[in-house]
């Protein structure tokens, strides 16, 4: 008796332990995205750092946002901010856009983001009807 005991004890602390660390490796990897940022773009002042920061949070807020979404890269520069990567649909797109149109430190924006083609998209797209190409641009996506 007193083992399964000791057994159940030490489970239950592992999964605490688990629980808390991913409650703070959101935080983390901000702070760790922060860092890079600063490392590798000088000119990034505060008011940029925290603009990308702040979106990014938002992003992982946010439990719609797939996998893809959550890796999109925001970069910004005197208030310029550029998002790059891929985004499942359109309708990520316009939420992380929407996201950082919100944030009073953003002048302008510069979407970046890769959409995959629908298949009807990809048949229509292609001369053949068969398909071509996998994935639309903020100019092919009539924005």
């Amino acid at each position: 008796m007193s083992r399964w005991l000791v057994i159940l004890i030490a489970v239950t602390s592992l999964q605490a332990c688990h629980a808390r660390h991913a409650d703070t490796a959101g935080d983390t990897n901000i702070q760790a995205r922060a860092a890079v940022i600063q490392r590798t773009d000088p000119v990034a002042g505060a008011a940029d750092i925290q603009a990308s920061e702040a979106l990014r949070r938002a992003i992982m807020a946010d439990p719609s946002m797939s996998v893809d979404a959550r890796n999109v890269f925001v970069s910004t520069q005197n208030g310029n901010m550029t998002l790059r990567g891929a985004v499942n649909d359109d309708t990520e797109r316009g939420k992380i856009k929407q996201l950082a149109a919100r944030l009073p430190e953003v002048k302008a924006i510069t979407d970046e983001l890769q959409v995959p083609m629908q298949d009807s998209e990809l048949k229509a797209d292609s001369p053949t009807g068969q398909g071509g190409g996998d994935v639309k641009t903020e100019s092919e996506s009539g924005r």
